[in-house]
């Protein structure tokens, strides 16, 4: 029981409360002993002022009796009735302090001085009215006798003051000296006390600076160790008590630490492991993904080539109708294809956003007429409006700010009957950003506001939270009619965050919807444009070498750009698109990546190392990858540039304009 630290210090504790008590005890008792001979000191005090008041009205009051005797004058009589009054009181209050703890002695002095008292008053007063009525009666010869009673209670009455004088003397000898005594007790029992129980704190200080303060102050050090990181302190166990069993814990603890410091490390070293097999597992999944859409999208393009195709070359209205309707079936499908790469390449972390020139009017201006055909076939009116203070070019990703757009208004669009749907483009005004000195960081950014506003079915409240969540939809009864998987808006709404912006929304059920997005972009300044070689008219007659190995596609490629007056030749694979370009002359060169044997890099690579001009060709590359492209790969194997899967007839016509110029052209 004693080995434990709480009874100890409550046991010290118990034992200053009993002496501290004790001591009161005995100290509250002298006092009241005190406080009763200070009682008694006061009682006598009141009765000798009192005693002193009595024999000096009663003495005041026999000499104006002997004066009224001796003259008759009334004024003497009132006096001397004043006076009895005065003594009477004085009777009175010594009624009240009658003897009662007082010694036997002391008690029957003060009633017999008491009784003489009030003889003497009663004998004083009866004199005065003796007096009064023989004055009243005219009998003169009881002057000289009532006179000779008047002188005689006066004598006694001086007796009885010069007895109750020498008493009080006496008495107030003794009240001093026991006064003095009981207080001399009091201070004693107060610093005997006060010494003792000084004495007992400083022992319980002492202990507690010994058996608590002292071990715990020698924990500090060992603790700072392992706060450092050194789990070698052992702290000695000096007691048995809870102070031992903290150093005790103490140690199990280091013990502990150093176990689970190992542990982590090997935990550590496996989640290393871990991370590089999840590393490898992206990789793959990444690896994956590009695969499918490389072959997802080399059938698209052969689709939507041969569409293209099938729409120039449509025989009458009707098929022309029917190869417009097999072509949108086949980009909306495409579409969802991409928002599908987009989003594993968002969740990879992998999205990168390019920077380059583009005019802003354009771009929303062509994806409004874009949109409003698809709105006219609806009965909507789709409008654009664009600030008059809007700059002409910016530079940013051109393409991501087209999607996010693109994404508002085809929902837009979708979920609007009747109605119409505004698009709105401002300028947002922003304090001039600064750098972490202080200092302008390069030339200011432009920041937009895009609003598309319909009158469509609106989004109810509870859907709020919803429409930004991937592959969930604000009215799913509504949308299986209109098609779609749900994640445009969650696609946009990631892509806005990535551009610096937000992408917020007011809607009301049955009335229409407002989305608006904010993105930041930078100015357009002459010394970034970087534009590639101008674009000329259509060229005819030139040589372009096509390498595919997909047949479909390649045939497509070939009657497409054969229908330009461009004499094609087209290989299967790297190996022969090697061999025609070091053996003829080609003004263009469009290459697939993904080939069997030698792929696109590694002959574009070859082409490179060629002599003479046959190295300069421009080559195009046709990729169908979805995640893994990187520009600088391409700009490394010595791409010209970047044709995506699955390309349109418009976008074939544009890189035939744009990488072979009218010096180029063979007749």
């Amino acid at each position: 029981m004693m080995d434990r630290l709480g009874p100890k210090v409550l046991m010290a504790s118990t034992s200053v409360l009993l002496l501290l008590a004790v001591s009161c005890g005995i100290v509250v008792m002298e006092l009241q002993l005190l406080d009763k001979a200070t009682g008694y000191v006061m009682r006598d005090y009141g009765r000798a002022l009192l005693d002193g008041e009595f024999y000096g009205s009663l003495t005041r009051a026999t000499g104006e009796a002997a004066s009224y005797i001796q003259s008759g004058n009334e004024e003497y009589r009132r006096e001397a009735n004043e006076a009895l009054e005065r003594a009477n009181h004085a009777v009175t209050a010594l009624r009240e302090l009658a003897p009662g703890g007082e010694a036997q002695a002391e008690g029957r002095f003060h009633a017999l001085q008491f009784e003489r008292q009030q003889s003497l008053y009663r004998l004083t007063e009866s004199e005065l009215r003796s007096a009064t009525a023989a004055m009243s009666e005219g009998r003169g010869t009881a002057t000289a006798a009532l006179l000779r009673q008047v002188y005689a209670s006066e004598a006694e009455a001086d007796r009885l003051w010069r007895e109750a004088v020498s008493y009080h003397q006496r008495e107030r000898a003794e009240n001093q000296a026991d006064l003095n005594e009981r207080s001399r007790r009091v201070r004693m029992w107060v610093l005997a006390s006060t010494a003792v129980m000084a004495l007992w704190l400083g022992l319980l200080v002492v202990y507690v600076r010994l058996r608590i303060v002292r071990p715990l102050a020698a924990l500090a050090g060992p603790i700072s160790s392992v706060a450092s990181g050194s789990l070698t302190p052992n702290v000695e166990v000096t007691q048995r008590d809870e102070i031992g069993q903290l150093q005790r814990g103490f140690n199990r603890m280091v013990v502990e630490l150093a176990s689970q410091r190992s542990q982590l490390s090997e935990l550590v070293g496996n989640l290393s492991q871990a991370r590089d097999v999840a590393e490898a597992a992206s990789r793959a999944k990444s690896d994956f993904l590009a695969h499918v859409s490389h072959e997802i999208r080399t059938p698209m393009n052969g689709v939507l080539a041969t569409l293209d195709l099938m729409h120039e070359t449509a025989p009458n209205l009707e098929q022309r109708d029917l190869a417009d309707l097999a072509r949108s079936s086949a980009r909306n499908l495409l579409w969802m294809v991409d928002d599908l790469l987009d989003f594993a390449c968002i969740e990879a972390g992998r999205l990168e956003l390019r920077s380059v020139s583009f005019g802003l009017r354009e771009l929303v201006t062509r994806l409004v007429e874009l949109h409003g055909r698809r709105g006219d076939k609806k009965g909507l009116a789709v409008t654009c409006e664009l600030a008059d203070d809007l700059p002409h070019s910016v530079r940013g990703d051109s393409v991501r700010l087209g999607q996010i757009l693109q994404n508002l208004i085809d929902n837009a669009i979708k979920y609007t009957e009747q109605g119409s749907i505004n698009v709105a483009v401002t300028l947002e005004a922003r304090a001039p950003e600064q750098s972490t000195l202080g200092v302008a960081a390069g030339p200011a950014p432009i920041w937009l506001r895009l609003r598309v506003t319909d009158t469509g079915i609106g989004i109810p409240e509870q859907s709020r939270q919803a429409i930004f969540r991937p592959f969930e939809q604000a009215a799913a009864g509504y949308s299986l009619r209109q098609g779609g998987i749900g994640l445009g808006l969650s696609i946009a709404h990631r892509l806005t965050h990535l551009m610096n912006g937000q992408l917020e929304f007011e809607s009301e059920v049955g009335k229409g919807s407002s989305f608006w997005f904010t993105v930041r972009l930078l100015p357009d300044l002459p010394s970034l444009t970087g534009e590639p070689t101008p674009v000329h008219a259509l060229p005819f007659g030139c040589r372009v070498l096509v390498a595919e190995d997909n047949q479909t596609t390649r045939e497509v490629l070939t009657r497409m750009l054969q229908r330009r007056g461009v004499r094609v030749s087209a290989v299967e694979n790297g190996s022969h698109a090697l061999a025609l370009a070091s053996s003829d002359s080609f003004d263009l060169i469009l290459m697939d990546c993904q080939m069997p044997g030698l792929d696109g890099f590694e002959a574009t690579r070859a082409i490179r190392s060629l002599d003479g001009a046959r190295a300069e060709v421009p080559i195009l590359a046709l990729t169908a990858y979805g995640l893994v492209e990187d520009k600088q790969r391409f700009v490394a194997a010595g791409f010209s540039g970047v044709l995506t899967k699955p390309y349109t007839v418009q976008e074939i016509e544009d890189a035939l304009r744009r990488w072979i110029g009218p010096a180029r052209r063979v007749s």
